[in-house]
């Protein structure tokens, strides 16, 4: 997943790093502009949350965790 992101940062992070700072957003209710220094930068957590979100992947990761398969 290493690669330029069309936000223009280097995209030196891993998809762990970026699974890790989304839920921290979440959970502290920050705006993205303030996560923590020692997590990606805004752009880069962004650009995948919001990637995931419209093409269902988060959905998909909640249901996984819940066991169910999205089919009811």
């Amino acid at each position: 997943m290493k690669g330029r992101t069309p936000l223009g940062h280097q995209g030196g992070y891993g998809t762990r790093e970026i699974v890790n700072a989304i839920p921290s957003q979440g959970r502290t209710g920050c705006q993205w502009d303030f996560l923590p220094h020692d997590l990606p930068p805004r752009s880069a957590v962004y650009y995948y949350f919001a990637k995931w979100r419209d093409d269902g992947t988060d959905q998909a990761i909640h249901d996984l965790l819940r066991g169910r398969n999205g089919d009811d």
